[in-house]
């Protein structure tokens, strides 16, 4: 038996996905899953629970002609996007399946025979993406992210800790996000980095995309002179990057994909969201937080109100101080004094 998945959406939509590829290997042991995805995620592919990851976003041609060679039982679009739905067209599979909100896009009805109701508002979107594996009689109690790190890759990334002489614990900001109105202020991470380096005598590691405009966003936080961090913006892989969140005994961050990749290794995570709903997109181990800039409790599925300057260095600074005590790294656990206030 082969199933194949489509998610040509960002890293976070395809991270939020794992759960249904975990489910479909749980259903059917001997099938395989294959994937097809963007290929500027390919570091991240052995880290995937598929048996086969096509770039189809970006491939070439080669991966459209080595896909449509296939003979699929099932055909599963998570998107549904003009690209995947031309390919689940083309695709040789009895049974295509989409949800149907997306019914009523051109051709929609004629390419898939299958469609499944869900509101995805109303739904985190890794309940929402394990919805569309009901047709095949699943029902999903387990979502939590999956990936899997190659041991060659954890290797790496202990080489570079060991070259960059940090010790566990250490903390990783992940100040940066594709959308600008997720950003939060340059000066108040500052003052957050500044806090985990002279409160809590804690290494900090920060970590951005290669993205020229995500650097120029950041550009003052990089450039800063007397920066009390490593430097580590543009020079990770994904997997990379999720072998040292693996490593990291915090992530702090906005709502992008490390939130997620922190979600799925379960390493503490704390997550600002300003536009965006953590109702869908929050991480959900236990030792995540969440904060936004409105009272609107984070698991409402009501519309997200305020923005990023909403959240105040000091809702961050108490969440931080909070968790790492609830995660038993304070100074005192460390062995070192805590300076007197003011």
């Amino acid at each position: 038996m082969k199933i194949l998945c489509f998610q040509l959406k960002r890293i976070g939509d395809l991270l939020l996905t794992t759960p249904a590829l975990a489910a479909l290997t749980r259903a059917y042991p001997e099938a395989e899953i294959h994937v097809a995805v963007d290929k500027a995620f390919s570091s991240l592919f052995p880290c995937l629970p598929a048996h086969r990851i096509h770039p189809l976003r970006g491939g070439g041609s080669s991966v459209w002609i080595g896909l449509l060679r296939e003979r699929y039982d099932v055909c599963l679009d998570f998107n549904s996007s003009d690209r995947s739905a031309l390919a689940a067209f083309l695709v040789n599979s009895p049974l295509k399946i989409t949800y149907s909100q997306f019914a009523w896009r051109p051709f929609r009805k004629k390419i898939y025979n299958t469609f499944v109701s869900s509101i995805p508002n109303q739904r985190h979107t890794a309940d929402f993406h394990t919805d569309l594996l009901s047709p095949l009689g699943i029902r999903c109690t387990e979502t939590s992210l999956l990936i899997r790190l190659p041991t060659g890759v954890l290797q790496t990334t202990d080489a570079l800790l060991e070259k960059l002489h940090v010790t566990s614990p250490f903390v990783i900001v992940h100040p940066g996000t594709f959308r600008r109105e997720k950003y939060w202020l340059n000066e108040r991470w500052l003052t957050v980095i500044r806090h985990l380096r002279e409160y809590h005598h804690l290494p900090v590691l920060l970590t951005g995309s290669s993205s020229c405009k995500e650097r120029q966003f950041l550009k003052s936080l990089i450039s800063y002179k007397k920066a009390p961090w490593h430097d580590l913006t543009g020079k990770l892989n994904l997997s990379q990057f999720a072998a040292l969140i693996f490593r990291a005994h915090l992530l702090c961050g906005v709502d992008s994909a490390p939130i997620h990749l922190a979600d799925a290794l379960s390493i503490p995570c704390i997550a600002l969201f300003g536009p965006t709903n953590p109702f869908q997109w929050r991480p959900r181990n236990l030792n995540s937080r969440v904060l936004t800039p409105s009272r609107i409790a984070p698991h409402s599925s009501q519309a997200q109100e305020g923005t990023m300057e909403d959240i105040s260095v000091d809702m961050v600074i108490s969440t931080i101080d909070t968790l790492l005590a609830d995660i038993s790294i304070t100074p005192s656990s460390l062995g070192i004094a805590c300076p007197s206030p003011g």
